[in-house]
């Protein structure tokens, strides 16, 4: 493992490795975002220093040598035909800006031009930080509007379109009709109380009306991480069961038809931002060429239909602090049009499947880490460094059950490294 450079900074042996791969292959999103870490200074019994703080790579940092680090930065390359999926860099960080961090990005891009990798699309979640780097790089993401929006920047003459994550979308979109509890949509009132009345039902019951919904969606302060439990809420399934409740008289659920119109809009989105099937059917059908304008027609009206919605006193909710899943998801579908009519020009791109755009991949890679050391949630920056060599050796590291995105795919690529050692020489 000692052969491993899982130091602070770019890994060239990844990219290197990356840049022997066949020409199709290297077509891949870009991703990037923070775990919290330990703050502990730590002695390294190998380079007989202190480690803990906080670095960019050969001791640079921005902070001070006596700052200790409280976060990694990881970027994440994964392919686009599903193929490879590697970290690329780690920086360890105390609560970094946008400047910072969008230099380090184009810093990383950089180097893949280098290496002939074609960066399509930048994805990452939607904080305040994460947002003004994008604005930063060029990007007008918050707009009225999806027309007025300027989802990608330049980048050695290349548009790099940028995304939020869509998973971290839909779980605002759950916790903000949750919060409000009402939304005036055109159609009329959205009231998260009709989910409420169906789960109560159903556990009176005993039975579900072919849905997924649970207490843990109900009282989803204590899973508000977990991306299936906001998929569960916000389905189809469930704005299914409060329609045919309605027809059936329940008065609980009379006057429900805008509840089910915003649950079922915010189900398409995301449904359309997360096709991983290339057998899928109906609305997860893969996207083909042949199919584009329709789906960018289908898709601007539901993002129109969002930027309509309002607070009870009559507010716009994306004039709002609440507006960050509206412009997440008009910002990603946008970017998913544009980068569909690029790249299913080429022949060996036939279909494109929107989850290889997604931050579930880095999770995963977080959740790996976190799983070493006997599921530590909080890593100092020496078992941090331990668990990335494991991972990029493959040393049957798996993810919890538990974490908040679950691995649905096996990776097709073994060790990036081989598994080798330094022999002692026979003179020492």
């Amino acid at each position: 493992m000692l052969s491993v450079n899982a130091e602070p900074g770019f890994y060239k042996d990844v990219i290197n490795l990356i840049k022997t791969f066949h020409s199709e292959d290297k077509d891949c999103s870009f991703v990037f975002d923070a775990m919290a870490i330990r703050k502990q200074r730590v002695w390294d019994p190998h380079t007989k220093t202190f480690k803990g703080y906080c670095d960019y790579g050969e001791g640079f940092t921005m902070e001070g040598k006596t700052e200790e680090a409280t976060e990694v930065l990881a970027f994440f390359l994964v392919n686009l035909r599903g193929k490879w999926k590697w970290p690329i860099a780690h920086f360890f960080i105390n609560k970094t800006n946008a400047d910072v961090q969008a230099g380090l990005i184009t810093t990383g891009l950089n180097l893949l031009v280098e290496a002939g990798i074609r960066v399509w699309n930048l994805t990452c979640d939607g904080t305040i930080t994460n947002i003004c780097t994008l604005e930063r790089l060029g990007c007008k993401i918050v707009t009225d509007n999806i027309q007025n929006m300027i989802p990608y920047f330049l980048h050695n003459q290349r548009k790099v379109y940028v995304m939020l994550d869509a998973c971290h979308m839909l779980k605002l979109a759950r916790n903000c009709m949750a919060e409000f509890e009402e939304l005036l949509s055109p159609e009329g009132v959205v009231k998260w109380s009709y989910i409420k009345h169906l789960h109560t039902l159903q556990t009176e019951l005993t039975l579900k009306f072919k849905n997924k919904l649970s207490s843990s969606c109900i009282f989803w302060r204590q899973n508000k991480m977990k991306v299936k439990f906001a998929a569960h809420a916000l389905s189809s399934s469930v704005a299914n069961a409060i329609t045919f409740l309605n027809k059936e008289g329940i008065s609980e659920f009379t006057n429900s038809e805008a509840t089910v119109q915003f649950i079922k809009v915010i189900d398409r989105i995301f449904d359309f931002l997360n096709l991983r099937n290339p057998f899928g059917k109906g609305y997860k059908k893969p996207i083909y060429l042949k199919d584009l304008s329709f789906l960018q027609q289908m898709m601007e009206e539901k993002i129109n239909y969002l930027f309509c919605v309002r607070r009870k006193d009559g507010v716009l909710l994306h004039k709002t602090a609440r507006r960050t899943f509206i412009i997440g998801f008009a910002v990603s579908i946008k970017s998913t049009v544009e980068i569909a009519k690029e790249i299913l020009q080429q022949p060996h791109h036939k279909y494109l499947l929107t989850y290889f755009f997604s931050q579930d991949f880095l999770e995963i890679y977080f959740s790996k880490i976190r799983g070493r050391h006997g599921f530590n949630n909080n890593p100092n920056v020496i078992q941090f460094r331990s668990a990335v060599r494991q991972i990029l050796l493959k040393n049957a590291i798996s993810t919890s059950p538990n974490a908040n995105c679950n691995a649905i795919d096996n990776d097709a690529i073994g060790s990036i490294f081989p598994i080798k050692w330094n022999y002692k020489k026979e003179n020492c």
